[in-house]
């Protein structure tokens, strides 16, 4: 537990941890990754004003965030966004995509994938290709998509059709109002994009130097 003459008012650390969450766009899981405590303990202080955490759980909190202790148990707490270098998001392997279905969330895998920080990345997973022959740049490479971005015209979409179990890239063209979906295997049709397919992501990145 802290210390005596660490005197601190549990509801505020509480608010200071969902506010630093909020801020960061980091979710429980993602931040239990990145600092190596266990989720259920951070869960604990956020949630729970009886949760007594020692010091040593709080440090790791508090380096992460790049602020001091007091800080974080104090009522004057900001999280300085430019300060975090990188982050760990949602890794997944292409031959088990349809596992996952649209649910792409780190409660999802025990695989992550380390990028810069960028905004929004809690929309943001990532992808490991294998053994594409069909299309020479996919082989082995990192995919990075966002769940929540729109797509414009000659944008890449990670889609699935209603009804299938396969999962595909395909690149969106859009011409006077209509969208179609060309597929990056040049023998495959250009085939109208409307409700029989659903969007998973939107590719961001595209790592080819991956080493396993």
């Amino acid at each position: 537990m802290l210390e005596a003459e660490w005197f601190y008012d549990p509801y505020i650390l509480n608010a200071n941890i969902k506010k630093l969450l909020k801020q960061s766009g980091m979710t429980l899981s993602q931040l239990s990754a990145h600092i190596g405590v266990p989720i259920a303990t951070i869960k604990r202080i956020e949630s729970d004003p009886k949760a007594n955490p020692t010091i040593a759980t709080l440090v790791p909190i508090a380096k992460f965030f790049k602020i001091e202790v007091d800080q974080l148990i104090g009522k004057d707490v900001q999280y300085p966004r430019n300060n975090i270098d990188c982050i760990k998001i949602p890794l997944f392997f292409w031959n088990s995509l349809t596992i996952y279905s649209d649910n792409f969330s780190a409660k999802n895998t025990e695989s992550f994938y380390t990028i810069k920080f960028i905004d929004n990345h809690e929309n943001v997973f990532a992808v490991l290709t294998e053994d594409q022959s069909w299309h020479e740049l996919l082989d082995r490479s990192i995919l990075i998509f966002d769940s929540k971005a729109p797509a414009k015209n000659k944008d890449f979409l990670l889609v699935n059709k209603v009804g299938a179990k396969s999962i595909s890239l395909k690149q969106v063209l859009i011409e006077d109002d209509q969208k179609y979906l060309r597929s990056l295997n040049s023998y495959c049709k250009v085939v109208p994009f409307n409700n029989n397919y659903k969007i998973l992501g939107k590719l961001i990145k595209l790592t080819t130097d991956f080493k396993s």
